[in-house]
């Protein structure tokens, strides 16, 4: 019951408008049923850590691609591998990225194949695995596949 508890307010918390919010720990089975309960929006879930020089490289990016569409359409979350579970607090705290960040279990990087980061992985509205890609993704690459998965014209230079 403290289980279904706590996962129904992580859910809760997602759905609140996008702004700066550290979310806590979740593990692979979490994960899943946040994915799963985006049904209809395209998800976007970032793998992270703040030690990452292309991690943090990438975050500009990530941020321009939650002002780009609306919440109705899209589901951004950052899932940080930090040793340190204060660290994506912080970072969540300092730079208010507009999207919510969590903090990994130990079971989330292999039940979803990240050896290396920056890893993004991006589902359509139907959840099916639509990119899987490492390294730093730019703002054209990401609003391109969103908007590609929403059935948009990709916009110029990646601007909607």
């Amino acid at each position: 019951m403290a289980r279904v508890a706590a996962l129904l307010g992580l859910l809760l918390l997602a759905a609140l408008p996008a702004r700066a919010q550290f979310l806590g720990g979740v593990d692979a089975a979490g994960l899943r049923a946040l994915l799963a309960a985006q049904g209809g929006k395209v998800a976007v879930v970032n793998f992270w850590a703040t030690w990452c020089g292309p991690c943090r490289v990438e975050l500009p990016e990530l941020v321009a691609l939650r002002a780009a569409f609306t919440p109705q359409e899209l589901f951004l979350a950052g899932v940080s591998l930090d040793f340190d579970p204060e660290a994506p607090a912080l970072l969540a705290a300092q730079e208010r990225p507009g999207y919510p960040f969590y903090l990994a279990g130990d079971d989330v990087p292999a039940a979803f194949g990240v050896g290396a980061i920056p890893h993004t992985m991006i589902w359509g509205p139907d959840g099916v695995l639509a990119v899987d890609h490492v390294g730093i993704m730019d703002r054209q690459g990401l609003i391109g596949a969103v908007s590609t998965l929403l059935g948009r014209p990709v916009p110029p230079g990646g601007a909607p």
